[in-house]
């Protein structure tokens, strides 16, 4: 029942950006801001967006907000974005209700599995089972395990790499090993890398496409990047890749990055500035060079 590849959804190629969740300062979402950055986004070229990423402080939202948050989505925005929405949760029963909601929204969705699924093989082939016979939609894996404890074993993958409706893994392992084996199933399904350190070492690898943090902020960029990949020899990516993790450590520490995306995109005026204080905050020598940064205009946007 599931071992023909389903051929009348196309998996997305090149730019799917993790949308960051605008806040008001009561840390409610700001569908205003959200409508803005998606709009601002996709003048610039980009087409795919990632709702609920580990970016989007979605371990905040209760499940209300976020289906709120999809509702508007599909209501506001014109049909021609696609909206990927994470369907995140420890319970099968909650990843199963979050994925109905988004096929009711017309959504594709990206889920994660349950650690008994990724710990137990007949758990996680009945997990499986179980999406696929209570819904239709096209499915994305997410690999975060810093959020679920544990990498999607490969040996699982191999046992689902040809069913139906399995469009892709977006890998946020950090793992280089790990990704260039997830890369081995390009013919079964395809491979989205997020970590922004690891863009340029992959960009001429068998990633299908890409989820960096920072597309929030950068989007022709790495639109640019993504479509000049394959004209680019082995020491200009060590070299590129060089050079933005020197960037990256400078502006965008990793444990602050997401505030001060959300800081930078303030100074545009596109959403406000405010996250959960859960994340930490940041000191006004970072928020210095982040207004730093914004009037160099080191990339094009």
């Amino acid at each position: 029942m599931w071992k023909t590849k389903q051929r009348g959804v196309l998996s997305p190629k090149g730019l799917v950006v993790p949308l960051l969740t605008p806040l008001n300062e009561d840390l409610s979402v700001d569908f205003i801001s959200f409508k803005t950055h998606v709009s601002w986004l996709q003048n610039r070229g980009v087409r795919n967006f990632f709702l609920f990423s580990s970016f989007g402080e979605s371990e905040f939202l209760s499940r209300e907000q976020q289906f709120e948050l999809i509702s508007y989505a599909k209501k506001e925005l014109p049909p021609n974005i696609r909206f990927i929405v994470g369907c995140f949760s420890d319970s099968d029963e909650e990843i199963l209700t979050r994925v109905k909601f988004a096929q009711k929204n017309s959504c594709d969705c990206i889920i994660n599995l349950p650690f008994a699924s990724l710990t137990n093989e007949l758990s996680f082939m009945d997990f499986f089972e179980e999406i696929f016979n209570q819904t239709n939609l096209g499915i994305f894996l997410y690999n975060n395990p810093f959020l679920f404890k544990r990498n999607i074993p490969l040996v699982g993958l191999e046992k689902i790499a040809g069913w139906e409706r399995i469009l892709g893994v977006i890998d946020a392992s950090r793992n280089p090993e790990y990704f260039s084996s997830l890369c081995k199933y390009s013919n079964s399904f395809k491979t989205y890398l997020e970590p922004d350190e690891l863009f340029f070492e992959f960009g001429s690898s068998n990633a299908y496409g890409f989820a960096p943090l920072l597309s929030n902020i950068y989007p022709k960029f790495f639109i640019d990047s993504i479509e000049n990949n394959s004209s680019r020899d082995y020491i200009s990516a060590v070299r590129k890749q060089a050079d933005f993790a020197s960037f990256l450590r400078e502006y965008f520490p990793i444990h602050s990055r997401i505030q001060l995306s959300k800081y930078l995109l303030s100074t545009k005026g596109i959403i406000q500035p405010f996250f959960n204080p859960t994340l930490g905050q940041v000191d006004d020598k970072q928020r210095e060079k982040i207004e730093e940064l914004a009037r160099k205009k080191i990339f094009s946007n």
